[in-house]
C-alpha cells in the first residue's frame, strides 16, 4: 500500500480499479498493488496476512514503483553486479533483490558498502521513513526554467541535453556531484550538478533564470518563501534586487583535490564574466601567467599589479561578496576582452579565498593590510638556454621545519622558467599545493599558512619545457612541526584501570593520523601482542593472563611506514572474578563431565573430584564422590585451559551428550576436493560466490552446494556447520578455518598432505597451499566435516 501511494505521488495521477476486479472480493489497495505487479492478485490473501517484510524485498516493492513511473531509472545487471561487489553484505541478499538493492546504493538510500543489513525485518515506522525517504529523492516538484524550457530536479540528465546540449565543460565539486557547465553565451550562463545521471543542483546568474517568477532583477522580497529552505541561496544586489540563484541539497564532502580546486577557480570566472556580461561589459579571459602570479600572491600576500583577494564559504558565496561590494573586478571598464589570473584555495576550516589579478587597474589590497600603491612593472621571466630536471638543494628528505616556518624551496641553479609544484598531504591523500610557477628565481616560497603541525608532506618539483613536457626532481619527504606525544590518545582502557575479562577492547583518538602501531607489554616488560591498525580508531586483542599487569602503547605512523610519530600509554590490571563454586555429591560409580560450556550464557563449567565421607538416609557412613563445580566466566583463557581437558566423561543423567569420533565417507570427500580444483585459477572477488569470482567462504559454499552439501555463507558461520574434527584426522574435502583475535577470518578445503584449496585475498586466484605455513600455523583454528 505504501509503495502504490508512492507511485501515485511520483506520476501524478490515481490508479483507476476495474469495477469488476473489486466486485469480485478484492481490497482495491490489492488490485492497484498487482496491477503495478507489485504481487500477484492470487496472494492477495497472503498479503493481507503478512505482518513483517525484510529490509530487501520492501526495496525491491519501492524500486519497482520508481521504475514503474519512470523507466530511464532502470539499473542493468552489469551495474548492479559491479556496485554490489563492494558490499560487505553482498553474501546476504538474495537474486530477486539485488538489482534494486544496488539501485538503493547508487542513489545514497542505503549505505553502500557495510552495514546494510539486507536480511532485517522493518517496523511499520522504517517502512515509512524509507518510502519518505525515497519519495524526497525521486519525486519531481522543483523546476527552475532556463531559456524557456524547465530544469527539473531529480530529472535525468538526458532531458537537459536534449534541449540544450552537450555542456562546454564538466567539473568536479566538493559537493560529491559534478557540474556540468554551459557557458558558451554569458548572457544565459547556467550550471547543472549532476549525481547518478540525475539533476541535483543548478547555478545561474545570467539574464534568463525564472524560478515561480522570480528571475534576475526580482526584488530580493519575492524569494521570502524560500528563506527557510536550505537548499535555495539567492545572491543580492546592493540595491535589494536578485543576482544569482543556487539550488543545491548536497552537503559539502572532504574532497580538497587540485581537480575541485581548479574547479573553483574556473567557475568563479565564469560567474564574473556572465555579471560582466549582462552589464555590456568585455569579458576577462583566463591567462596563465598571471594565474601563476595570483596564486604566488595569494600565498605570501606580497600584491604585485592588481590584485583582489576576497574569501567566503564557498566560492558562490565568494561571488556574493564580490556582488554586494559592487567589486571593480565586475565594473572596470576595457575595450578589449581583458588578460585576467584567478586562483582559489581552501584554508583549514574549508572556506575559499579567491586571488584574481588583472592587468588594468588596481584594485584592492588584502584584508586587514595597509593599501599600498605599488609601481606598474612588466611581467618578464628569462627563459634558460636549455629546459632541464631541477635540482633541488633545499628541503632534503626528512628535513624538519618548526610549527609557522615558511618552507623555502632552493634550487642550485635555474633550470627552467615554469615549474609545477606538488607538496602533497601524505597523511591525508590530498594536495596541499598543486600548481604552476612562472620564475626565474632559484628560490620559491611556501607560505607557512599551507602546513600543518605534524603533518608529513612529499614534495615534488618539475621543470616544463615549452613542448609541454615534464621533467621531474627527486621526491623529497619533509615534515612540519612536531606533534610527538600529542597526536593520538587512548580512551580505553583506563590509565591504572582493572580489567576484569580477558578480552582488551582497546579504543583511541586522533584527529591527525590514520595508521597506527599497538603494542602491549606484560610486567616482565616482553611483547605479548602487536599489530599495526590502519583507518581504525580501535582493536582487541584477548586471551590476557589473570592477575598480569600490562603496558599498551599505541602510536600513530606515519602513513605506509613504520616511523612513529605520536604515542600515548597506559598501564591496568586483568583481575578475572573469582569462579562460582558448587558441589556436588555423586554414588562412586557416577560419571561426570572434567568441562562443558554454557554458549547461551557466556559461561564455562570445570569439575574436579574427591571422595568423601558421608551419612546416608539410614544413619550410616559411606564413601561418596564430592564433584566441586567452577562456573567461570568463558574467557579465551578458560577456553584453553578446557581444550586440554580431553577425557570423555560425562555427568549420569546430564543434557549433554558425550563425544564420538566422525564418521569419514572418502568418496564424498574425493568428490569435494575434485570439484574444487575445477575452479583454480579463478579470481578472488570479495563478495563473489560464482566461478566469475570466489572470496574464501563464497569458494567453499558453491563447491558443496554443487554436490547438495547446504551450509552457511560466510566463514564464522561454517564453522558451526557439521562436526569438529582434531587436527591429526584431517581428511580430504574436510574445511579448514584459522582465526586473528578470536574471529574467523579465512576458510579453505583440505586436500591431503598437509594442503589446501583456497581462494586467499584481493589480487591473488583460487589455488592449491600449505596449512603448515607460518602465516596458517599461527592462525589454524580448526576444521568441521560438513556431510
Amino acid at each position: 500500500m505504501k509503495a502504490v501511494a508512492l507511485y501515485e505521488e511520483l506520476a501524478g495521477e490515481t490508479i483507476s480499479v476495474p469495477a469488476e476486479l473489486t466486485d469480485e472480493g478484492y481490497g482495491e489497495d490489492m488490485v492497484k498493488s498487482a496491477m503495478l505487479g507489485f504481487i500477484n492478485l492470487g496472494d492477495s490473501e497472503f498479503a493481507m496476512q503478512e505482518t513483517s517484510v525484510s529490509k530487501q524485498d520492501f526495496i525491491s516493492i519501492l524500486y519497482k514503483a520508481i521504475v514503474h513511473y519512470d523507466q530511464s531509472f532502470a539499473l542493468r545487471g552489469e551495474e548492479a553486479d559491479s556496485i554490489l561487489n563492494g558490499c560487505y553484505d553482498n553474501a546476504y541478499i538474495n537474486d530477486e533483490n539485488r538489482i534494486a538493492y544496488a539501485f538503493m546504493m547508487k542513489q545514497g538510500i542505503i549505505p553502500a558498502n557495510y552495514d546494510t543489513k539486507p536480511d532485517s525485518i522493518l517496523t511499520r515506522e522504517e517502512c515509512e521513513l524509507l518510502v519518505q525517504t525515497v519519495h524526497d529523492r525521486f519525486v519531481k516538484e522543483i523546476a527552475i526554467n532556463i531559456s524557456g524550457s524547465d530544469i527539473v530536479i531529480g530529472s535525468n540528465i538526458s532531458s537537459v541535453i536534449n534541449t540544450f546540449g552537450l555542456p562546454n565543460r564538466i567539473d568536479k565539486t566538493e559537493y560529491g556531484f559534478e557540474w556540468y557547465v554551459y557557458n558558451s553565451d554569458y548572457l544565459k550562463f547556467f550550471m547543472v550538478g549532476v549525481e547518478a545521471d540525475r539533476v541535483c543542483a543548478l547555478f545561474s546568474n545570467g539574464t534568463d533564470f525564472n524560478l515561480n517568477g522570480i528571475h534576475e532583477g526580482s526584488d530580493l522580497a519575492t524569494t521570502a518563501e524560500y528563506a527557510d529552505n536550505r537548499c535555495f541561496r539567492f545572491c543580492p544586489t546592493p540595491d535589494g534586487k536578485v543576482d544569482a540563484i543556487l539550488y543545491n541539497s548536497a552537503y559539502r564532502s572532504a574532497d580538497n583535490s587540485a581537480a575541485v580546486k581548479r574547479s573553483k577557480s574556473m567557475i568563479l570566472l565564469d560567474m564574473i564574466n556572465a555579471n560582466r556580461s549582462k552589464h555590456m561589459k568585455p569579458i576577462y579571459a583566463e591567462d596563465e601567467e598571471l594565474c601563476s602570479d595570483a596564486w604566488l600572491s595569494a600565498l605570501s600576500a606580497a600584491q604585485s599589479g592588481d590584485t583582489l583577494t576576497q574569501s567566503g564559504f564557498d566560492v558562490f558565496s565568494v561571488y556574493g561578496q564580490l556582488v554586494s561590494d559592487e567589486s571593480e573586478i565586475l565594473k572596470q571598464d576595457t575595450q578589449y576582452v581583458t588578460p585576467l589570473g584567478i586562483n582559489s584555495r581552501d584554508d583549514m576550516s574549508g572556506s575559499v579565498t579567491a586571488t584574481i589579478k588583472s592587468d588594468t587597474t588596481r584594485i584592492a589590497s588584502p584584508p586587514e593590510r595597509e593599501q599600498i600603491e605599488l609601481p606598474e612593472e612588466s611581467f618578464e621571466v628569462n627563459e634558460p638556454y636549455i629546459v632541464t630536471a631541477p635540482v633541488i638543494l633545499l628541503p632534503q628528505t626528512e628535513t624538519k621545519y618548526d610549527e609557522g616556518d615558511d618552507i623555502v624551496i632552493e634550487l642550485e641553479y635555474q633550470a627552467a622558467a615554469r615549474y609545477h609544484i606538488e607538496m602533497f598531504d601524505v597523511e591525508n591523500d590530498e594536495y596541499v599545493v598543486n600548481e604552476y610557477v612562472v620564475t626565474d628565481d632559484t628560490q620559491i616560497t611556501l607560505p607557512q599558512e599551507l602546513f600543518a603541525a605534524g603533518r608529513d608532506y612529499r614534495l615534488v618539483l618539475s621543470s616544463l619545457t615549452s613542448e609541454g613536457e615534464s621533467l621531474s626532481a627527486d621526491e623529497v619527504l619533509i615534515s612540519y612541526g612536531s606533534a610527538y606525544d600529542t597526536g593520538v590518545e587512548i580512551v580505553t582502557p583506563y590509565n591504572e584501570g582493572i580489567l576484569d575479562g580477558d578480552d582488551l577492547e582497546i579504543t583511541w583518538q586522533s584527529d591527525k593520523y590514520h595508521d597506527f602501531s599497538v603494542e602491549l607489554y606484560n610486567q616482565e616488560g616482553e611483547l605479548v601482542a602487536s599489530k599495526v591498525v590502519e583507518g581504525e580508531q580501535e582493536a582487541l586483542i584477548q586471551g590476557l593472563d589473570d592477575g598480569g599487569q600490562y603496558s599498551l602503547y599505541v602510536s600513530a605512523l606515519r602513513r605506509g611506514t613504520k616511523i612513529e610519530k605520536a604515542q600515548d600509554m597506559v598501564t591496568f590490571t586483568v583481575q578475572l572474578p573469582e569462579p562460582v563454586i558448587n558441589e556436588i555429591i555423586l554414588d562412586r560409580d557416577d560419571k561426570y563431565y572434567y568441562v562443558y560450556e554454557d554458549e547461551a550464557m557466556g559461561l564455562l563449567y570445570f569439575y574436579d573430584e574427591e571422595l568423601v565421607e558421608v551419612e546416608d538416609e539410614d544413619g550410616e557412613t559411606v564413601t561418596k564422590k564430592k564433584i566441586i563445580q567452577k562456573q567461570v566466566k568463558s574467557t579465551r583463557g578458560y577456553r584453553k585451559l578446557a581444550s586440554k581437558r580431553t577425557e570423555p566423561a560425562f555427568t549420569t543423567g546430564d543434557p549433554f551428550s558425550p563425544q564420538h569420533s566422525v564418521a569419514y565417507d572418502g568418496t564424498i570427500g574425493e568428490a569435494i576436493v575434485s570439484e574444487a580444483e575445477k575452479y583454480l585459477g579463478v579470481d578472488y572477488v570479495w563478495g563473489g560466490e560464482t566461478p566469475d569470482g570466489f572470496d574464501c567462504s563464497g569458494l567453499v559454499k558453491y563447491v558443496m552446494a554443487t554436490l547438495g552439501i547446504n551450509i552457511n555463507r560466510v566463514a564464522e558461520d561454517q564453522f558451526t556447520d557439521g562436526a569438529a574434527v582434531n587436527r591429526d584426522e584431517l581428511q580430504p574435502g574436510d574445511l579448514v578455518f584459522f582465526e586473528q583475535n578470536g574471529y574467523i577470518h579465512h576458510v579453505g578445503i583440505y586436500a591431503g598432505d598437509g594442503m589446501m584449496i583456497h581462494a586467499p585475498r584481493t589480487g591473488d586466484v583460487v589455488k592449491y597451499q600449505s596449512i603448515d605455513t607460518d602465516y596458517y600455523r599461527s592462525e589454524y583454528a580448526g576444521a568441521r566435516r560438513v556431510y
